[in-house]
């Protein structure tokens, strides 16, 4: 049996741990904190994009949901903050189904139209309900996140370090949990949905099910990733329904690799970071932005992790060939 993938995996739980101790610079730990928020957003993104294939527009809307989901429930109702983190998950969620029950079974266009159309109305209602937003002023003054757990206690989240290893804790079940469903039925039945609806339901897959399933879990995790972001911030406003945050995770899934865990991961990573970097030519970023998608489509259509993935199984190809001339 193999030790290589034990150790890499001790290698890299080591390092992740280590990171605060490694860094030293107190904005790149930032990005490394967005890094992780980013890759919850776009693995959320990646369920709807790329294993159901379908496009959708309203991935910032949820990712508001979850903000002020959660800034409401800690500011005005003092509810415990892992609570409110669960609660926005939830109410994006059942907000998704809302959404997903009417728009899932319209054709491809006309779901993105709609989905679209959704985001747009959450954006007014947020600026317009000021009794509740506070509207395009947002809500400044977001407390910190203040954990109750079982044996350790009250844990206050006020250091990068803090807000590092959480969002790392974030990161590591999300991934699980995408890991584990599409290995599963049901994410067999979202890539057979996505390669041939029609063949699929021949074969007695409910097509419509599958799809406001992964809906409202890809919900769920925009809603954690909107809730952590607004108490890391302190701040949530209508700026989290901007469509920048489209434009992003279609770079991150699309030159990370749809449909491919590692490379969304990668491609999360990446567009954290390069971002930054674009600063400095603020009127050229769309265009550069633009000019990425248009090249990883017609040049790498796998983007990195079906690149990644190609080379692991041409490293593999001539084992095999070689075993079969012995």
């Amino acid at each position: 049996m193999s030790v290589a993938g034990p150790l890499i995996l001790v290698a890299g739980g080591l390092l992740l741990g280590g990171i605060p101790y490694l860094v030293t610079s107190s904005y790149v730990m930032h990005l490394i904190i967005l890094s992780g928020i980013y890759i919850i957003f776009a693995l959320s993104y990646d369920i709807v994009v790329g294993y159901l294939g379908m496009l959708s527009l309203a991935h910032p809307a949820f990712y508001g949901v979850g903000a002020y989901t959660s800034v409401l429930l800690v500011m005005r109702l003092e509810v415990p903050f892992l609570l409110a983190l669960a609660v926005a998950g939830v109410l994006a969620s059942i907000v998704a189904l809302i959404v997903g029950y009417p728009a899932l079974s319209l054709s491809y266009h006309s779901f993105a139209i709609v989905t679209l159309a959704f985001t747009l109305i959450v954006r007014i209602v947020w600026i317009n309900w000021e009794g509740l937003t506070n509207g395009p002023m947002g809500i400044p003054g977001v407390p910190r996140p203040r954990l109750e757990l079982p044996f350790l206690g009250r844990i206050d989240v006020e250091t990068s370090t803090g807000y590092y290893y959480f969002i790392l804790v974030l990161v590591v079940l999300t991934g699980l949990f995408v890991y584990g469903m599409i290995h599963s039925r049901v994410g067999r039945a979202l890539v057979s949905i996505r390669e041939n609806e029609i063949l699929a339901e021949t074969l007695g897959v409910n097509a419509f099910k599958y799809r406001m399933m992964a809906f409202a879990v890809g919900a769920f995790f925009a809603g954690i990733a909107g809730s952590f972001t607004a108490h890391y911030i302190a701040f949530v406003g209508p700026e989290f329904t901007d469509f920048y945050y489209i434009t992003m995770l279609l770079i991150m899934v699309i030159l990370g690799g749809s449909g491919t865990l590692h490379g969304v991961i990668l491609g999360a990573i990446v567009f954290t970071f390069v971002p930054e970097y674009l600063r400095i030519t603020p009127e050229f970023r769309d265009v550069i932005y633009g000019v990425i998608l248009v090249v990883t489509i017609v040049f790498v259509p796998g983007g990195i992790g079906g690149r990644l993935n190609d080379l692991m199984r041409s490293r593999k190809t001539p084992s095999h060939g070689a075993a079969g001339n012995r």
